[in-house]
């Protein structure tokens, strides 16, 4: 998925559109060794911060089909 498909859902979660925006915002106006170095930790990141708001988002019984 590219970074700016997220944008394009009507129903996307605004904490999820600023996590990928703070992970653009991280590399714009890298390149070369700077930006490898800076994506390997914008995307673990983004995918701790996706990981969390997708935890807050479950109802609290779904792990046991409640």
């Amino acid at each position: 998925m590219s970074s700016t498909a997220i944008e394009k859902q009507p129903d996307t979660d605004p904490r999820e559109l600023a996590a990928w925006e703070r992970y653009r915002s991280d590399l714009d106006g890298l390149d070369g060794g700077e930006y490898e170095e800076a994506e390997q930790h914008a995307w673990d990141r983004l995918q701790a911060d996706l990981l969390a708001i997708s935890r807050e988002a479950e109802p609290e019984h779904s792990s046991i089909g409640l």
